[in-house]
């Protein structure tokens, strides 16, 4: 099996494969995940399930004083969303606590991976819209007296043409 080319030597149709297959992948990855959860935005800013490093076991301390006097802990059995309304459930909270290491482990990964991506394309785009647009300074001269490249340059022109100022209301 030969190597890929990097992503900055491959044409414009090999990334375009590449990036078809990392999408299956990164479909196949979703549904080995069954459960995830979308929070919205605000969800996100608001959420108190954002731990600083190595809190959750600093945290573990705290479920082995519960252990070792269950009875001052009871008033807190129906805050631990456990089966059992009676008992705070140290068990259901230590697998939870370890849930959310292993989730930050892969999210961290994940992360990773979504910058180094953005950032290939921040550098492949750094890359080519120097040139093109010196090259549309070039062409809208060009479109100044050739009917034919103006119509095919209409649409950039459009783009990058400054916003309009809204009309005044005549009242």
């Amino acid at each position: 099996m030969s190597k890929k080319k990097d992503l900055s030597e491959q044409s414009a149709a090999e990334l375009t494969k590449t990036v078809a297959d990392a999408t299956l992948l990164i479909e196949s990855l979703r549904s080995s995940l069954p459960g995830l959860i979308t929070l919205r935005a605000e969800e996100r800013k608001a959420t108190s399930g954002r731990f600083r490093a190595d809190e959750p076991a600093a945290l573990e301390a705290v479920l082995d004083v519960a252990d070792a006097h269950p009875g001052a802990f009871s008033v807190l059995a129906g805050a631990d969303n456990g089966s059992d309304p009676a008992v705070f459930e140290t068990k259901l909270l230590r697998e939870r606590l370890q849930a959310t290491g292993a989730l930050v482990q892969l999210a961290d990964v994940l992360e990773e991976l979504a910058r180094d991506v953005r950032d290939t394309q921040l550098t492949l785009g750094e890359a080519v819209r120097g040139p093109v647009l010196a090259a549309y300074e070039i062409a809208k001269v060009l479109a100044k007296h050739d009917p034919k490249t103006k119509s095919t340059l209409a649409r950039t022109m459009d783009f990058y043409a400054p916003p309009r100022a809204p009309k005044a209301s005549k009242t």
